[in-house]
């Protein structure tokens, strides 16, 4: 590969530690928040982990991760796997960093409640779009905010008490051999017409100058970002997880 593009923030900080990455920073990368951003790696997009609601479920609009857990959605909730992706696992390792045990006693009684563990992303949403699920835990937002717009019977809830927003990064390889062409994508990917694409598929665009067609940043509470302790851990987590929902 010559660009790589990931749901997961961790992919290139990974890389850039190997030493993988080609160092480039795009022009049209000014008003891209320092956060989103490195000497060699820049998202492209934003989204956020939310909760999709089918609202003819007959179950209540939930508000926050907790709802889910109520008797009205016992057996109707899917969550995708924390294995399979690494948005699911960025939402596991937020909540663990910002709530500690209070996090774990969530997980165990959604368990209880009967949630149930999906595959991918698009295994848990599946089943929500078609009726037979009420509600997905840690869905990609721009996903589901498509499936709306196209007149879905669903509702994307971001949870009142916060919640990870995941930065998608685009990163060259230092390996590429077409890097001049390969910055040209990346400085597109960045521009008033790149970024507007990145904002028709509903994901928030990197940069701040660009208008969104969905809630941004602003309007999403999220939960504090992850240190580097916190991301060294989840290997441990993921295990625990697993070791609670019976996964291994």
């Amino acid at each position: 590969a010559d660009i790589v593009i990931s749901a997961s923030w961790d992919s290139a900080l990974d890389l850039d530690k190997r030493g993988w990455l080609l160092p480039y920073v795009s022009p049209n990368a000014a008003t891209v928040p320092a956060a989103y951003k490195g000497p060699s790696y820049v998202a492209q997009g934003l989204s956020a982990l939310a909760i999709v609601w089918n609202t003819q479920s007959g179950t209540p609009r939930p508000k926050d991760w907790n709802d889910l857990t109520q008797p009205a959605f016992k057996d109707k909730v899917n969550m995708p796997d924390p294995a399979q992706s690494g948005t699911a696992l960025e939402l596991l390792s937020g909540l663990q960093a910002a709530q500690n045990d209070t996090a774990w006693k969530l997980f165990s009684a959604l368990k209880a409640n009967g949630m149930a563990i999906a595959g991918p992303n698009a295994q848990a949403m599946n089943p929500v779009l078609q009726g037979a699920k009420a509600a997905v835990f840690g869905a990609v937002d721009y996903v589901a905010l498509g499936s709306q717009a196209s007149g879905e019977a669903i509702e994307v809830i971001f949870p009142s008490s916060g919640t990870v927003i995941a930065a998608r990064p685009m990163m060259i390889l230092k390996s590429s051999q077409a890097a001049a062409d390969a910055k040209r994508f990346i400085d597109f990917v960045l521009s008033n017409e790149g970024q507007a694409r990145v904002a028709a598929t509903f994901l928030i665009p990197a940069r701040t100058d660009v208008p969104s067609r969905r809630p941004g940043v602003e309007d999403i509470k999220a939960l504090p970002a992850e240190n580097d302790a916190d991301r060294a851990g989840r290997q441990a987590l993921l295990e625990r997880f697993s070791t609670l929902y019976q996964r291994k």
